[in-house]
């Protein structure tokens, strides 16, 4: 009863997504409205949220939807609002969790940090082995700031789930 009468099929699909026939204004007003009217109790989307918010708050850039959607299944918290959450994390917010997480975690091993390198100094050299593809050297360099990282983003990560 409410199906096409023809098809759309795989280029059709594509086109759409790229650029909606009802127009970017309606289409953003529609997922605003489906974002205002998720399903389910509030804890459940609280909690999805908070998944998504500590989850964001790890060195596991690539990871965060992926590890917030099977967190919120794995607590029956609503996936979406996890996956929402995790915008916490974003390119004006992660130097600042990053630095953060870095300072608690060298503080938490007794290290000092980045082996006595500022770590804009590491980050650059890390940046520029990334760049070269020297990926042996990328992961010697990487691992000990990667490391209080993980370790410092972890009470981070538990305290804003908790929150």
């Amino acid at each position: 009863m409410f199906r096409r009468r023809l098809p759309r099929g795989f280029f059709g699909t594509v086109r759409e997504f790229l650029w909606p026939a009802a127009g970017w204004v309606r289409t953003a007003r529609y997922y605003l409205h489906r974002l205002v009217r998720l399903r389910g109790t509030p804890y459940v989307i609280a909690a999805g949220l908070a998944c998504g918010v500590s989850v964001s708050l790890l060195p596991l850039v690539g990871l965060h939807l992926v590890l917030a959607g099977l967190m919120a299944w794995a607590i029956r918290a609503h996936i979406l609002a996890a996956l929402l959450g995790t915008a916490v994390g974003n390119p004006w917010t992660f130097p600042l969790i990053w630095m953060g997480s870095h300072k608690l975690g060298s503080w938490m091993l007794g290290t000092r940090p980045a082996a006595g390198r500022s770590v804009r100094d590491v980050f650059a050299d890390i940046s520029q082995l990334l760049w070269e593809g020297d990926f042996a050297a990328l992961a010697a360099e990487a691992w000990p700031v990667w490391w209080p990282m993980m370790v410092g983003s972890l009470p981070l990560a538990l305290a804003a789930w908790l929150l």
